[in-house]
């Protein structure tokens, strides 16, 4: 289930600016890690086979909650971008390159099932875990891309 709602709003979200970002900026590595090598938008979550199985042992059901409340807010900043490229992944692992540099992120480091991470291939990127507010995102990502 989510998944599917995964899939739906990955396609309701992309743009004509999205198009060339799978084969320009994104690489799949391998099954589970994604190369970046140009400014994007990462939006991170746990896959479907994780959440079935987080689900199980969550009784009170704040794991739906708060991939709810993250998929929300990631799209309403996704629906306000004009000009920096993004996408959703479920990839535990990234691969950023910036300058002749290469950083691997884990998202499994933290506790949080969701989160972004913004990168522009100069400077350093950044990793917030967990789900933000729409205006927490938004300064979030002016600042960093100075926008």
């Amino acid at each position: 289930m989510l998944l599917v709602f995964l899939v739906v709003l990955l396609f309701s979200c992309q743009g004509s600016s999205n198009t060339d970002i799978q084969t320009s900026v994104l690489k799949n590595v391998d099954g589970d890690t994604l190369e970046i090598n140009a400014p994007v938008i990462i939006f991170f979550s746990i896959s479907d086979k994780e959440y079935k199985a987080k689900a199980l042992i969550d009784k009170d059901g704040g794991i739906h909650e708060v991939l709810s409340d993250f998929n929300y807010y990631s799209k309403m900043v996704v629906d306000s971008m004009k000009d920096i490229k993004f996408v959703f992944s479920n990839s535990a692992h990234f691969k950023i390159k910036r300058n002749s540099e290469v950083e691997i992120i884990d998202r499994d480091t933290s506790e949080s099932y969701v989160g972004v991470i913004l990168a522009d291939s100069i400077k350093a990127p950044i990793i917030n875990y967990g789900v933000s507010s729409y205006v927490d995102y938004k300064i979030m990502i002016e600042n960093y891309f100075k926008r």
